[in-house]
């Protein structure tokens, strides 16, 4: 059965591969899908001779992601984390939520008026939490499951509805935080992973029948040659 490989970028959390999966097997011309959180890699096994490649495309978008078609190569390099944060939008929003949050817990202690404080704790957790609901229902409507961004919505809504507004505030800048420091990590080893693939020669020696050797191209060699 043919394959095709590709690489996703913004990959991020575990259950955001099996996103990706529930999304790219609903794609015509798709057997079986599999996705590598490590290396985030995505392994398309075709049910045809037909690659759908901006069916498989929409996909990995509609499921909050970018599919880079070839092979990724970026020389080990791996940016740092100010440059990380500040390259991707959901980061961008946590860091938000996080200064609203923190000027949020400086009116309470400065006994500003609640009304104030509240305003500030609500626009936090809608500018952090759009990213974690957003990823919530489409695990819900694309791989029909409750993941840990269900969980941290409901969590959020249940602080706001007794009104701590402030824990629900900080409950999702944390786990945005989280969810951004793993995803550097998972970048960060992505990043070694294809530093050591650099390493590899692009030539072996082939063993003929007749004991002699040949050069030939390492992606070109069989298991047992």
């Amino acid at each position: 059965m043919p394959s095709k490989t590709f690489t996703v970028e913004g990959l991020v959390c575990i259950d955001c591969a099996e996103r990706i999966r529930a999304a790219v097997n609903q794609v015509e011309g798709v057997s079986d899908s599999q996705v590598d959180y490590a290396t985030g890699r995505l392994t398309v096994l075709l049910a045809g001779p037909d690659l759908p490649t901006e069916g498989i495309a929409r996909a990995v978008r509609k499921a909050g992601y970018t599919l880079v078609t070839g092979r990724r190569r970026r020389n080990g390099t791996v940016p740092g984390l100010a440059r990380f944060v500040l390259a991707r939008h959901q980061t961008r929003l946590t860091v938000v939520a996080g200064l609203l949050t923190l000027l949020g817990l400086a009116l309470v202690v400065a006994s500003v008026p609640s009304w104030a404080q509240m305003a500030l704790f609500a626009t936090a957790i809608v500018v952090g939490g759009i990213p974690v609901a957003r990823r919530a229902f489409q695990e819900l409507r694309l791989a029909h499951s409750l993941g840990i961004n269900m969980l941290m919505v409901i969590a959020v809504a249940g602080a706001a509805l007794i009104g701590e507004w402030a824990e629900a505030a900080i409950l999702v800048v944390l786990f945005s935080l989280g969810e951004a420091l793993e995803g550097y990590a998972a970048d960060r080893a992505r990043g070694a992973l294809e530093s050591l693939l650099d390493l590899a020669p692009p030539l072996s020696l082939k063993l003929l029948p007749t004991g002699e050797t040949q050069e030939v191209p390492v992606a070109k060699l069989a298991n047992g040659e």
